[in-house]
């Protein structure tokens, strides 16, 4: 039976592509033709006060799976956390990432190749079933932090063998299709609009709806998928999990997240009341070539709204240009 891999993103990762998502011409938003991506997990894992001077808790980047669909785990590590939700039967396998490079291995009878839902909605949110996929939700710091867009060339995997400090882990995407899989969404249910701005009578870039989660999908697998975390210290080791799924189910999803610990093992519809955190900043401070900025943008509401509700906590990706 031919199953579904499905790469689940939220919280404070970075995608960098080999060419932009998405580019601006003539005043109009064009999709771009990438081909690999790579993801960046900022090691956000001591609280610290920004330029903002606002203080951003820990984070802690997880590697989040169901453990009845692992089939085989090759370490003497195997996982870090073993998690079961209140009420539910479900196990959840947890493996914190600490400076390692996520490599995945999945065949399928497709050709190779990266594609991502890009089409670029007419409105500041998404009103069609298609729109919902588009990536065109997540950030871009291009247009949020203008000369900042560019990531720096020692956080490249490809650069490296030991793992920089600004990061906690890496992962390499160079096949599947990569959409938008939720959106910060108001006490209604409605995409809330978001500006990035520098204070609270800045009219803000962006005032548009904001992607939290963000998903790789590979079809038609029918051989495990292998995950492999090589631990890129002095002290190197190899973790490497093998997954199919459950009996009877066609999905086997894996999640990657940077968020406060409370929030890793959270339900995705959490809703959670008060301001933003200044967590977008990292983006600047830890992985952009130019960074940090000195008075860099944070999100909040789009003016003129009233109050901020009930709504599930804006800690949304970003993405660069390149690396350079």
């Amino acid at each position: 039976m031919l199953y579904m891999l499905r790469l689940i993103f939220e919280g404070v990762c970075a995608f960098v592509p080999d060419a932009p998502f998405f580019t601006e011409s003539a005043g109009q938003w064009v999709a771009g033709n990438p081909t690999e991506v790579t993801v960046l997990f900022p090691d956000l894992r001591k609280a610290d006060v920004g330029a903002t001077k606002r203080m951003r808790d820990p984070h802690f980047s997880a590697v989040v799976f169901d453990l009845e669909t692992l089939v085989r785990a090759k370490t003497s590590r195997f996982v870090d956390l073993v998690v079961r939700e209140d009420g539910c039967p479900l196990e959840h396998g947890v493996c914190l990432l600490r400076q390692e490079a996520v490599s995945i291995e999945a065949t399928d009878g497709r050709p190779e190749g990266f594609q991502f839902a890009s089409m670029v909605p007419p409105g500041d949110f998404p009103v069609k079933t298609a729109e919902f996929a588009s990536v065109f939700w997540l950030p871009r710091i291009a247009e949020v932090q203008a000369g900042f867009e560019v990531a720096k060339e020692t956080l490249n995997p490809q650069k490296f063998r030991l793992m920089p400090l600004e990061l906690v882990g890496t992962l390499a995407i160079k096949r599947g299709y990569f959409r938008c899989f939720g959106l910060n969404r108001d006490e209604s249910g409605d995409p809330r609009i978001w500006r990035f701005a520098k204070n609270n009578v800045d009219p803000g870039v962006w005032n548009r709806a904001v992607g939290n989660r963000f998903a790789l999908e590979i079809y038609d697998l029918a051989d495990p998928v292998v995950l492999k975390l090589e631990l890129r210290t002095n002290d190197p080791m190899e973790t490497t999990l093998a997954f199919l799924p459950r009996p009877g189910e066609k999905v086997v999803e894996i999640e990657f997240s940077n968020l406060e610990p409370e929030l890793i093992f959270a339900d995705s519809g959490l809703q959670i009341e008060g301001s933003p955190d200044p967590d977008f900043e990292e983006f600047c401070r830890r992985i952009s070539k130019n960074g940090p900025a000195a008075d860099p943008v944070v999100p909040n509401l789009k003016r003129g709204s009233t109050s901020l509700g009930d709504v599930r906590k804006p800690c949304a990706p970003a993405t660069f240009s390149g690396f350079g």
